[in-house]
């Protein structure tokens, strides 16, 4: 079954007839390039920050108060 497209900007561009069929030589060398730019330039990007989360919101709940809001609690004694 072939897909209907409806929409024209998601038809391929012509100029992307490359992606058809692809030099896995060009590949190899892209992805070298890439790695090689990542090694150079890496260190004057900071690194990202480790997201941190509040301790009011690494509360417990019990099994009760989990229930009381509503939501399954599995493995519960019936």
């Amino acid at each position: 079954m072939e897909r209907l497209i409806t929409d024209p900007i998601h038809l391929p561009c012509p100029d992307m007839a490359g992606c058809v069929n692809p030099d896995p030589n060009l590949t190899k060398n892209s992805l070298d390039m890439v790695a090689k730019l990542k090694a150079k330039f890496a260190p004057s990007f900071p690194k990202k920050r480790k997201t941190t989360i509040p301790s009011r919101f690494n509360q417990a709940c019990s099994r009760d108060e989990v229930k009381a809001l509503g939501h399954d609690v599995e493995g519960s004694e019936a």
